[in-house]
């Protein structure tokens, strides 16, 4: 059993991650960092839990509300309450223990997946399951349970041993499916509405090295396609791009799967810089019909190849790859997960979608599997799911937002149509009853509130918009 608690094995800091990136010019995040109708009363950036536990003291005597932030990239204010103090956990980035025998890590939530990789990378390990981009924070990402591309460990909270959270009474507790599980199930996945995660402990998988696989399929034999790829050899990581030819919208796709050799990588050839892939192609998708026209088969014939990687490098994508160069432009996601036998129908409602809306350009469309999420008190996934990730550029303008916010609730209301839910960490666009038709377990969030955050101080904007009866 390896401790690290006191060295300090810090790398890049998310902070500086963020300050790098916030203030390039030459990088338009693909969301906003903070909604500017959102405005905190101050910023506090603990770098140790007594620290935290000093300023939730604090703002428990003051009866000041208090909303938890990440690496920040949530779309809808879902970390920022106007007149809250905001309690930014990115500088609380410590790995405080690694358990090779049982292969377990336990990291401060501030922590980076990026971070982690690094550290992990050097045992010859890597993390179970992460959101697609290595730059947010693991606590972060347990806020939205998030799930990524890999398709044994996905939601998240699958990898998820045991947690420690503080409280806003002061108290702080730990966290397992067998201790205080009433708690455990309500801050995974809840939005920091319950109690403020500090550490977690998380299994982790060896880093062997991933056989990537790329296919061009018809989009109608998909869900055939993907039942049949674990058959011959395991399947680790997934994803599907939907071809965007607005000649021929969703006729086919890009399938690219990595495959696990169960050949161990070895540490001092991996490399851990963060991979930035080229954005002039994606960008020029944004403003040329004829681009658009040619993605499916530039990615396919030129973008992807077959090859061999590492797990963590696999999974080290950077956010960067997704900057917006366009001017007079904003990028957003959206998240639609739909039932396996509906799957099907979706992809041409969607098409008929698209084709009643021509004010936005549809960037991406990705495919990607998703287990039922048994562990969260607002699941997204209550029996297995395909997610439908849609990467979208409008105009950035208060017109194009009202008009895109209309759009996304007729959408919705399809989605809901085929007993599907849509994703909390974007835009605020659904109404109030497509929200508790998606969520109606929100309720149960809401009690779980009552119970454990008693002098209701933990809020953000997805809290005030919905969560009142």
């Amino acid at each position: 059993m390896i401790n690290f608690g006191s060295l300090g094995l810090i790398a890049l800091s998310s902070f500086t991650l963020y300050a790098w990136l916030t203030s390039s010019s030459l990088f338009k995040p693909i969301i906003h960092k903070q909604p500017l109708f959102c405005t905190p009363l101050r910023v506090e950036s603990p770098d140790h839990p007594i620290n935290l536990k000093r300023i939730v003291a604090q703002a428990y005597k003051d009866k000041q509300q208090i909303s938890i932030v990440g690496a920040g990239y949530s779309q809808g204010g879902q970390t920022c309450a106007s007149q809250a103090l905001q309690i930014n956990i990115r500088e609380m980035n410590q790995l405080i223990n690694l358990n090779l025998e049982e292969r377990e890590v336990t990291v401060q939530s501030g922590i980076t997946w990026q971070q982690l990789q690094e550290r992990l990378s050097i045992f010859g390990l890597s993390v179970s399951a992460m959101q697609s981009y290595a730059d947010f924070t693991v606590g972060g990402s347990l806020g939205v349970n998030a799930h990524g591309q890999d398709v044994n460990w996905n939601p998240l909270s699958r990898s998820v041993v045991s947690m420690r959270v503080l409280m806003t009474d002061g108290r702080t507790l730990n966290t397992s499916r067998s201790e205080n599980p009433e708690l455990f199930k309500a801050v995974l996945g809840t939005y920091g509405l319950v109690g403020i995660i500090t550490e977690v402990t998380l299994k982790v998988l060896p880093n062997t090295i991933l056989l990537k696989q790329v296919d061009l399929i018809s989009t109608h034999n998909y869900n055939d396609y993907i039942t049949g790829l674990s058959r011959d050899k395991p399947l680790a990581l997934h994803s599907a791009r939907l071809s965007i030819n607005p000649l021929y919208r969703f006729k086919n796709l890009v399938a690219v799967n990595f495959f696990d050799t169960g050949q161990l990588a070895i540490p001092e050839q991996e490399d851990h810089e963060l991979n930035y892939p080229d954005t002039h192609y994606l960008n020029l998708v944004k403003k040329s019909w004829l681009a658009q026209t040619a993605r499916t088969t530039v990615e396919y014939f030129w973008l992807e190849q077959n090859g061999e990687m590492t797990r963590n490098q696999a999974m080290g994508e950077s956010v960067v790859s997704l900057k917006n160069t366009v001017a007079g432009s904003k990028d957003i996601l959206q998240e639609y997960f739909i039932p396996p036998d509906k799957l099907q129908l979706f992809i041409g409602k969607l098409k008929e979608w698209l084709g009643q809306h021509s004010y936005f350009t549809l960037i991406n469309a990705t495919i990607r599997k998703v287990n039922a999420d048994r562990d969260s008190l607002l699941p997204y996934a209550p029996e297995d799911r395909f997610a439908v990730v849609l990467f979208i550029n409008l105009p950035d303008n208060e017109t194009s937002n009202t008009r895109m916010q209309n759009a996304t609730r007729e959408l919705i209301d399809t989605v809901l149509d085929l007993n599907g839910r849509y994703y909390l960490p974007y835009a605020l666009y659904a109404s109030y009853n497509q929200f508790w038709q998606a969520y109606p377990e929100f309720k149960n969030v809401i009690e779980a509130k009552t119970k454990w955050d008693r002098a209701g101080l933990l809020t953000n904007r997805l809290y005030q918009s919905y969560g009142t009866f």
